[in-house]
């Protein structure tokens, strides 16, 4: 046997090991960002109890994000992530926005005609509140977009931005697509509101909070079809990082779905007895394996059209 193939065989199993490596530095990241709220968030709400009295779970998820928040921007400086090319916003401000525009235009289709689909198969069904009152249903319409935008903007930053090149630059491109939907898939599953009464709480409230975070993944068969739909979707969001060179589309994409899942969540009502209730998840109603065909085919679909690209990488230019 020749030593070239040990040799990229070697190399590839370097390759991974980098790979694994990174993910894990991440994943310590949350767990230590939620440990530090788990210890410090009864102090907290005591400390600042003379001024406002918030919720512990409040408190705890604030303290969570910006402890995550500071790990994070620390780990990008020491990693060489910390810069434009990096994070996704190294193209032209024309292919950056003329992106983020078509992913926008694109995911607001998408979604919108899954939504108008599941309303017609009476899986989703107008609130009474809203069914007559088209006033009332725009007025839902800025808070949409804010939502979506600004969840577009944050979450890409991090998965399709940092997270992406971090795992790109250690390992093969397919294992940053796919490493990095896994996580995002993940992460939508944590957290659960435990409210405890502010004379009950004690210096392991917050950790009787952080016991109960996870407690989503004690029952996969609940989140299993909403986990796979957010695992495909996250699949087409990295294509399209990996083909464009830059994250605009993914932005896009991001805030179209997001949005117009903000807007039906709000006027309209999960019917899980319904014969094609099976398409949505119990989890929240809406997101399911309709989400997962519609993800699929887009990603084939994008596969098979920017194929050279995918292959080949696109330089933000």
């Amino acid at each position: 046997m020749s030593e070239r193939p040990i040799h990229a065989l070697d190399e590839t199993i370097a390759q991974n090991q980098s790979a694994a490596a990174t993910l894990g530095a991440f994943i310590l990241l949350i767990v230590v960002s939620l440990a530090l709220a788990a210890a410090l968030s009864p102090l907290i709400q005591q400390g600042i109890a003379p001024l406002r009295v918030f919720p512990l779970h409040r408190v705890f998820n604030r303290l969570a994000m910006l402890a995550f928040l500071g790990g994070t921007w620390w780990m990008f400086r020491r990693r060489g992530l910390a810069n434009r090319e990096a994070l996704g916003y190294a193209a032209t401000p024309r292919r950056f926005w003329g992106g983020l525009a078509v992913g926008f235009a694109v995911g607001v289709v998408l979604m919108l005609g899954a939504c108008v689909l599941l309303m017609a198969l009476d899986v989703r069904v107008i609130r009474p509140e809203f069914a007559a009152s088209f006033s009332t249903i725009a007025r839902a319409v800025p808070s949409a977009l804010l939502a979506g935008f600004a969840v577009g903007f944050i979450e890409e930053t991090f998965f399709r931005g940092a997270m992406f090149s971090a795992l790109a630059r250690q390992g093969r491109w397919v294992s940053a697509v796919l490493l990095t939907a896994v996580l995002y898939s993940l992460v939508h599953f944590v957290g659960e509101k435990v409210r405890i009464a502010p004379e009950e709480v004690t210096w392991l409230s917050g950790w009787t909070i952080l016991g109960r975070y996870f407690s989503a993944f004690g029952d996969p068969s609940r989140i299993f079809d909403a986990a796979l739909a957010l695992f495909c979707v996250g699949v087409l969001l990295a294509l399209v990082r990996r083909a464009t060179g830059h994250i605009g589309g993914c932005i896009g994409l991001h805030a179209g779905f997001v949005a117009v899942i903000a807007l039906f969540r709000e006027l309209t009502a999960p019917v899980f007895d319904a014969r094609w209730s099976f398409l949505v998840s119990r989890f929240d109603g809406l997101v399911g394996y309709l989400v997962v065909a519609l993800a699929v085919l887009c990603s084939a679909a994008y596969f098979v059209l920017r194929s050279e690209e995918l292959r080949g990488g696109a330089a933000a230019r």
